[in-house]
């Protein structure tokens, strides 16, 4: 048995300090980092990024309040807490700072560097608790050695505490692992933006006619030195059309590797009636492809937005005006319209065959 007058009493404050220290370095060299390559940033709005804070940050307070309530009065008896939320974890209030509160930054900052530093900062908090625990263990003993054996430091454990919860939780993290890494190339498009790589704005040269009469008021019918392709500025889309050899599933999908494809029975660029556009909103990593994103992100289109076709040396400007989500046996091409319109259909939501999102437009006459 140990003496207990040469026993070390655990520091109020615990491993906090010199954690957080180290916390709040990685931190910053992180976002300096980020800072000078431009990014990745998490591609979402401020608005989006501060509620996701919010919510996140309530979460961690909720956590840490409840953490103190139940450490209190054990604290104040010299007792060892093994109830409440130190039932499931052994350090909640390090936890919540761990994966809550350094999560919470990193979306607020939307800095992708600083939510995955989180990975760094585990480290640095396991490093950190090594003498606290050694000096709780002096202080309880076989107590703490036998709470240490069923209580994780940071996770709950899940296996002692609710088996058919843990395998629960373990097919969904598998599932989901596996559903991301099959489709990572269309999910880092939607999630990740690089502030040096924005697409150059395209400015259009003005030029008058002899007459004195704006000639992009008349619009003429210039000629363009371009191949039959779709173009969206906004997403920074430039991609060949194509046309499939037949109406099998075989073969729309081999054109659909090649471009943006020009669905059979659809109307042509310019003409009345509607143009149905088709592509790949993902595909998987053994499709070899350029084009398996190639409509990743035309949810992103909004009322307004232009698209544009360049079709047999022609130009069209179709703008947007909206989209619908449907199931796949109503993404049909409109028969009735006697107007010119654009629509562009790719599989939803991401990953999967689920549903079809179609976004459609009218020509800009």
């Amino acid at each position: 048995m140990p003496n207990i007058q040469q026993i070390k009493k655990p520091h109020i404050l615990g491993s906090l300090p010199k954690a957080v220290f180290s916390n709040l370095g990685i931190g910053v060299l992180t976002l300096i980092a980020g800072a000078i390559a431009g990014g990745p940033k998490i591609a979402m709005s401020q608005k989006e990024s501060q509620i996701v804070f919010f919510i996140l940050a309530a979460i961690y307070l909720f956590i840490t309040l409840w953490s103190i309530l139940s450490l209190a009065p054990k604290r104040r008896s010299g007792e060892l807490q093994t109830q409440g939320i130190y039932k499931f974890v052994r350090h909640p209030m390090y936890s919540a700072i761990i994966f809550i509160l350094n999560p919470a930054l990193g979306i607020l900052l939307r800095s992708w560097l600083l939510l995955l530093a989180t990975f760094i900062s585990y480290f640095i908090w396991r490093w950190a608790i090594d003498e606290e625990e050694k000096e709780v263990e002096g202080q309880f003993g076989e107590q703490y050695l036998k709470y240490r054996k069923i209580t994780w430091p940071f996770f709950p454990n899940l296996f002692i505490f609710n088996k058919p919860l843990f395998f629960g939780v373990t097919a969904l993290a598998v599932f989901f692992t596996s559903f991301i890494a099959l489709n990572f190339q269309s999910f880092y498009l939607r999630a990740v933006e690089w502030e040096l790589t924005k697409p150059a704005e395209v400015s259009l040269k003005r030029t008058s006619s002899q007459n004195g009469i704006d000639s992009l008021t008349e619009r003429p019918r210039q000629k363009f030195n371009k191949a039959n392709s779709i173009v969206i500025d906004k997403l920074n889309i430039d991609a060949p059309l194509v046309f499939a050899s037949g109406t099998s599933q075989k073969e729309l999908n081999s054109a659909l590797d090649q471009g943006v494809l020009i669905y059979p029975g659809s109307k042509s660029p310019g003409e009345t009636g509607e143009l149905f556009l088709s592509g790949h909103s993902s595909s998987y990593p053994w499709d070899k492809t350029q084009y398996g994103q190639v409509f990743t992100l035309i949810d992103r289109l909004q009322a307004g937005d232009i698209v544009t076709v360049y079709f047999n040396q022609y130009k069209y400007d179709y703008q947007i005006s909206g989209q619908k989500i449907v199931v796949p046996s109503d993404a049909t091409l409109n028969a009735q319209t006697s107007i010119k319109t654009i629509t562009l259909m790719t599989c939803w939501p991401i990953g999967t065959a689920w549903k079809r999102l179609m976004v459609q437009g009218v020509l800009m006459e």
